[in-house]
């Protein structure tokens, strides 16, 4: 699980966003050495604020950059449930969208973050 990184203030976006492609890149390549593949999270904006990757399509995009970046394919999507459900996002519909990039899934229920149960979603 290679994380985006926090938005820096004062820092271009764009700038920042090259960096972390730079780097997620060279994560990608340094698993492949092992058979490893590297994970890209989403995580919730009221809690990670600085965090820019707050949707699946965000997070998506850029899996794909890395995959064309190397060639290698071996960057997947963490589809994280609590923190998908945190951003508003429909899971159904990001589960049917995303599996296909889908390399790791984290179930915890919102609110709480607890066990499937305990909270509001349909984890049924």
């Amino acid at each position: 699980n290679a994380l985006y990184g926090n938005r820096v203030e004062g820092v271009d976006p764009q700038v920042q966003d090259a960096l972390a492609l730079e780097n997620l890149v060279l994560a990608a390549r340094a698993a492949d050495r092992v058979g490893a593949i590297l994970l890209i999270e989403t995580l919730n904006k009221p809690e990670s604020p600085l965090y820019p990757l707050v949707s699946a399509p965000a997070a998506i995009e850029v899996v794909d950059k890395v995959n064309a970046a190397t060639g290698l394919g071996n960057a997947k999507f963490l589809l994280d449930l609590y923190h998908l459900s945190m951003n508003g996002e429909d899971l159904s519909q990001v589960i049917k969208a995303y599996a296909a990039k889908t390399g790791h899934v984290q179930i915890a229920d919102n609110p709480g973050r607890g066990a499937p149960g305990t909270g509001s979603l349909p984890l049924e």
